[in-house]
């Protein structure tokens, strides 16, 4: 919550807060968690070089590598998982669908967090071309999230910022390239055959990103299944995760 795409929401009250955080000193009787480097920095902007980080990764899911579905070229199937906010650009995925090509089917799956925000979801979704349906299924169980990645092709979320974004991992374990923004630990995508980044208000990129994957036939999109669950598992070693937690809680 301290990269500057989170503290660019509601900035204000933020500010107040870490002001006074800072005035009374608590940060200095704190020790504080950060899940990669990048974040470690963050925090050590905000509070001092000298406060105490220590840098755990989060223990992720793993999903089966689903790879089922046949993939027909000009047909996609995009799903999100995620709460529905600004920081997870959904709005920005709706405008560039209003200038793909091709028959895309795009589900959102997670709760609304801010209704205004979706209302301006909404009005848009209801200007979108015939060749774009957009479904909203609501707030979904952890159990159920594996089965709505193996019903689509492509998960997306351009976020202003994750720290780590379960979802984007989750989905990359099973087999599904992912559509994200610069923003999250999960880059370089595009030479892993795992997905592509784009810059989390750029709605050109993310048309381009949208109509790759949609061109794709069958056999293109394996080579992208096959290299978003390496990316993935290639991405995390869990003994190294219990040992570095080791360390922080024995400390």
């Amino acid at each position: 919550m301290l990269h500057p795409g989170a503290l660019s929401q509601k900035s204000f009250k933020k500010n107040i807060y870490l002001f006074l955080f800072k005035l009374f000193k608590i940060h200095k009787f704190c020790a504080f968690h950060a899940t990669t480097a990048e974040e470690k920095n963050h925090i050590q902007k905000i509070f001092g070089i000298r406060t105490k980080v220590f840098v755990a990764q989060n223990f992720p899911r793993i999903f089966t590598n689903h790879d089922k579905l046949h993939k027909q070229s000009g047909v996609l199937n995009l799903v999100s998982i995620a709460l529905i906010s600004p920081m997870k650009n959904h709005l920005v995925v709706i405008n560039a669908l209003m200038k793909c090509q091709g028959y895309i089917s795009y589900n959102i799956y997670g709760p609304v967090k801010d209704q205004a925000y979706w209302d301006i979801c909404l009005e848009r979704i209801k200007k979108l071309p015939p060749n774009i349906i957009v479904n909203h299924h609501g707030d979904i169980l952890p159990r159920e999230v594996e089965k709505a990645l193996a019903k689509n092709d492509v998960f997306v979320m351009p976020s202003k910022s994750e720290n780590f974004g379960h979802a984007l991992y989750e989905a990359l374990t099973a087999g599904k390239p992912i559509i994200t923004s610069h923003n999250t630990p999960w880059n370089n995508l595009k030479i892993a055959n795992a997905g592509i980044n784009v810059a989390p208000e750029n709605e050109e990129e993310l048309v381009n990103a949208i109509q790759y994957f949609t061109s794709m036939n069958h056999g293109e999109f394996m080579h992208w299944n096959e290299g978003a669950n390496r990316y993935a598992l290639e991405a995390i070693n869990i003994d190294d995760i219990k040992n570095q937690y080791k360390q922080m809680f024995l400390i």
